[in-house]
């Protein structure tokens, strides 16, 4: 059974941490900015998705705009068809 990784004494897994996180005072440092980023992180996300809803509804908008375009080039081309539109029935 290979316990060689398992069993590293805290001397090398020291030399590990200083390699990968610079030393205690780095270490303290990035501990310290931990929370800034996180929310810096939750800040952005929120703006994004507040876009995402903006981009939602002006898409919407587009549609409904193109939709009233139809009916008003459908009510035109009625009125040049007919002159007149007649709301009440002849008798």
């Amino acid at each position: 059974m290979n316990t060689n990784n398992k069993n590293k004494n805290a001397s090398h897994l020291t030399h590990e941490m200083k390699k990968e996180h610079g030393g205690l005072i780095e270490a303290g440092k990035k501990a310290e900015m931990q929370p800034i980023f996180k929310a810096l992180y939750h800040v952005a996300k929120e703006e994004s998705e507040g876009y995402k809803k903006a981009a939602e509804g002006y898409k919407k908008a587009l549609e409904a705009k193109e939709r009233m375009d139809k009916i008003v080039n459908d009510l035109k081309t009625i009125n040049h068809d007919n002159n007149t539109i007649d709301i009440e029935p002849e008798d």
